[in-house]
């Protein structure tokens, strides 16, 4: 049923949110968008309109059609129809008027629009077997460098930082933290084609990554930083205006006001279109 919405998003863009959206949504959603793409996926499961109208029922009242609406909303539903009698239709298939079968089909149907094949829920049991089974074998072959603790996986670097990979309730499902002075420092990983594989195949890059991270931070910018230090572009900047005429000549002259002189302040107004050059200074250097 999966690849039926996956074949109707590639054919009926207009009706279905393009892949793009999905992301910037943050959340995967194959279901329609559109009253003509409810009817293309009612009809290409069999119960749309034309296929149900033989069958007698009754009618439904306009609360019964807000409750369905109320409630396929709350559960997640991006747009629940606009046009009255798909709007009908739809909330006597919910409300099991054509029967438990058909209810239970299109019930189906948007469980697969809200969860998407990387969710726990959804997973083929078989391969996430086998991929976190990979995970111990991993873990374990890395000897006393990777553990499996109570809540989080400890790797330890070749650079010898500690590194935590933790849990997480929502996308992507793991944190990656790295140990430094009894506190943990976020780490944003996010390992290419992620969205394509098992779960524990993530788990498995991001292990080996941190395992081997004096190679691995050379191709992660994040991870650069904690392992070859902070860059010299990235460091804080001391731009006090005092400390970069110390830097550049020394004391800067103050009249017994305590006021620089009037010389000094032409001066300074004369180059500060330059004094960003001078921020290239470290403090205290």
């Amino acid at each position: 049923m999966r690849e039926i919405f996956h074949d109707l998003r590639s054919r009926n863009g207009g009706n279905w949110i393009p892949r793009r959206h999905i992301f910037d949504m943050g959340f995967p959603y194959l279901g329609p968008v559109s009253d003509i793409g409810w009817i293309s996926a009612l009809d290409n499961l069999g119960i749309g309109i034309l296929h149900l109208n033989r069958v007698k029922s009754r009618s439904v009242s306009q609360g019964e059609v807000l409750g369905v609406e109320n409630q396929l909303k709350d559960a997640g539903l991006v747009r629940f129809p606009k046009g009255m009698h798909i709007q009908e239709h739809v909330a006597k298939i919910m409300l099991g008027v054509f029967g438990k079968d058909v209810k239970n089909k299109l019930t189906t149907a948007i469980f697969i629009w809200l969860i998407g094949e990387d969710e726990f829920v959804a997973r083929n049991p078989p391969a996430w077997a086998r991929s976190f089974q990979f995970v111990q074998e991993v873990v374990g072959d890395l000897n006393e460098r990777a553990t499996i603790m109570d809540g989080y996986i400890e790797v330890i670097g070749a650079s010898g930082n500690v590194y935590r990979i933790k849990p997480k309730r929502h996308t992507p499902n793991y944190a990656v933290f790295r140990e430094l002075d009894e506190k943990l420092e976020f780490i944003c990983i996010d390992p290419v084609g992620a969205h394509n594989v098992v779960f524990g195949d993530i788990l498995v890059t991001l292990v080996l990554s941190l395992y081997d991270d004096t190679n691995s931070a050379r191709h992660i910018n994040t991870l650069g930083r904690h392992v070859f230090g902070t860059p010299e572009r990235m460091r804080r900047r001391n731009v006090n205006i005092e400390h970069l005429w110390r830097r550049a000549i020394g004391n800067p002259p103050y009249q017994d006001n305590g006021q620089l002189t009037d010389t000094m302040q032409r001066f300074i107004r004369r180059f500060q279109t330059n004094l960003m050059d001078w921020t290239q200074e470290e403090e205290g250097v």
